[in-house]
């Protein structure tokens, strides 16, 4: 009886140990996922602020000589 007793407890604890093992790794691979999405997002973000800027710095420096143009001739 205690050996069964003993078998019967055995089981229970590794299944309980393999639950929260597979809970834990669950977590940690939806952590991950949500990481790489923001990190995409940041990437795409800043990607677009870098066009966004290289566009105005464009048009600032036509802007500059077209001006300069215009004032010396």
């Amino acid at each position: 009886m205690t050996w069964s007793w003993l078998t019967i407890s055995r089981h229970w604890k590794s299944s309980r140990d393999l639950r929260s093992s597979a809970e834990k790794a669950d977590k940690e691979a939806v952590e991950k996922r949500k990481k790489a999405r923001d990190d995409r997002r940041k990437s795409f973000d800043l990607t677009f602020r870098a066009l966004i800027e290289t566009i105005l710095f464009a048009l600032a420096l036509f802007a500059a000589v077209a001006l300069l143009l215009n004032l010396l001739g």
